[in-house]
């Protein structure tokens, strides 16, 4: 359970800067913390969006219902691995769509969610996040819980290119029940 889990975003074939920039912090992370970084990665046709990601894994869903963001597919799928993976963390970017499902799966799951995360450290080996409120001009800091714990990461801190590498990740396909 010491792994980080980075929910890729994309749109007509681009994977979105920010899922770049979640992968950014979930290695910042990993470094600090041991475990690995997994991008999971639910669309059609999925092998060009994985060979830049900079994770030790992509989990690779593949599906027709997947050609288009809906919620209630994604959603499911995302649950079903998250239960059967169990990842320390599970970080989407701080978008319409990843606001969406974190909020829908922290309420399905009954798993903590930090909306806004500027940035997640550790401290005494303790992970701590820092998150704005009030329209960013207040930031919150506090600890994250040890159980699996769900964060929408705001853009800032890291570098797109942070998130990219040269050599493609390792792709593992992953069956789910899909709605």
């Amino acid at each position: 359970m010491s792994d980080i889990f980075v929910f890729i975003e994309h749109f007509q074939g681009v994977v979105s800067d920010i899922s770049y920039i979640c992968l950014a912090q979930a290695q910042q992370i990993a470094k600090l913390k041991g475990g690995n970084v997994l991008a999971v990665l639910l669309g059609h046709n999925n092998e060009p969006l994985s060979g830049d990601l900079n994770a030790a894994e992509v989990i690779s869903v593949e599906h027709d219902s997947f050609k288009e963001y809906t919620y209630d597919p994604f959603l499911s799928a995302l649950e079903q691995i998250i239960k059967d993976k169990q990842p320390r963390l599970m970080i989407f970017g701080d978008t319409s769509i990843g606001s969406d499902l974190a909020g829908g799966l922290s309420a399905r799951l009954d798993m903590p969610l930090v909306s806004f995360c500027k940035e997640i450290k550790s401290d005494n080996g303790q992970l701590q996040f820092v998150a704005q409120i009030c329209g960013g001009k207040i930031f919150a800091e506090g600890e994250l819980p040890e159980s699996t714990s769900l964060i929408t990461l705001l853009p800032g801190k890291f570098k797109v290119e942070d998130g990219q590498v040269s050599t493609a990740p390792k792709v593992t396909s992953h069956s789910i029940q899909v709605l």
